[in-house]
């Protein structure tokens, strides 16, 4: 089952970055990664989907996935661009077609 996929690959990960980076180290640059995010915060800083969501135009934010849970592998693959851009296969095509023209 692809979970069984997902998981067994994060376990991997994780295991990969403990041996990379101590835990103590870890919990450091998250701390430091929040303050940042706290001062940008306080002088006005905002992030580009809070951006998104505030502006006059339409749109979008998205997640791009190379598999779904109950779906499996999904047949495009590529970057966002590649994919929205010029996708290659028909059912992407169909289903960017609804879309496109509005």
């Amino acid at each position: 089952m692809i979970l069984d996929e997902i998981a067994k690959s994060a376990k991997r990960r994780v295991e990969a970055e403990k041996k990379r980076i101590s835990c103590r180290e870890m919990k450091d640059l998250a701390g430091k990664k929040a303050e940042t995010e706290q001062e940008g915060a306080k002088g006005g800083f905002d992030f580009p989907f809070e951006k998104a969501l505030r502006g006059e135009d339409i749109s979008f934010i998205c997640e791009v996935k190379k598999a779904s849970p109950s779906k499996g592998v999904i047949a495009e693959q590529g970057t966002p661009e590649e994919i929205f851009g010029n996708p290659k296969q028909e059912r992407t095509q169909q289903f960017l077609s609804r879309y496109s023209n509005r």
